[in-house]
């Protein structure tokens, strides 16, 4: 059995329910319209060395193009079924939620969106809950750990791949899909 957790204490929980609503103020429950909860796609386990990176900086010469280059076509968005319906990767929403705060941090302003994406990330890193042991720098105990290593990941690459072909995919029978509603 799956415990539900709350990440938020109940006051805020009537605020949260209310938020993500379709234009006709229903929930948009995947299962219910034949749309699967996950990418139907099978992700083998990969090693990924973590460390430092002089790459994605908050602020260089090449960060915004490093950062604009992390989307795929499309954004990470794919369509799904005869009626091409859009839906989001949570990887690439991830994504774009880092590159917004980090561009909130550039311009030392945060937006409603920003605060969205700063509990978007929280919650997922709350809900992966990686385990992973880190040991303390000296000497700093207590307030630095090494994270750098080799981890087990699943191969994200493959996502890529997954989201660039269903926008090849479906890109012309969209635009035809488009110019039929249009008459």
């Amino acid at each position: 059995m799956i415990t539900r957790l709350s990440d938020t204490p109940k006051q805020h929980q009537a605020w949260n329910r209310g938020r993500y609503r379709s234009r006709n103020n229903e929930h948009i429950a995947n299962a219910e319209h034949g749309y699967p909860t996950y990418l139907p796609l099978s992700l083998p386990p990969v090693v990924m060395p973590i460390h430092d990176s002089v790459h994605y900086n908050i602020n260089s010469s090449t960060a915004a193009r490093e950062w604009a280059a992390l989307f795929p076509e499309g954004g990470g968005f794919v369509y799904l079924g005869s009626e091409y319906q859009q839906f989001g990767i949570s990887m690439f929403h991830q994504l774009h939620c880092l590159e917004a705060v980090r561009r909130a941090i550039l311009d030392k302003s945060a937006s409603q969106h920003t605060q969205h994406c700063l509990s978007y990330l929280r919650q997922m890193i709350l809900c992966r809950a990686d385990l992973r042991l880190e040991p303390v720098i000296e000497p700093y105990l207590r307030r630095e750990v090494d994270a750098s290593g080799d981890r087990t990941c699943r191969d994200w690459t493959l996502v890529y791949q997954a989201v660039e072909e269903n926008h090849a995919e479906t890109k012309d029978a969209r635009r035809q899909a488009i110019k039929l509603e249009q008459r």
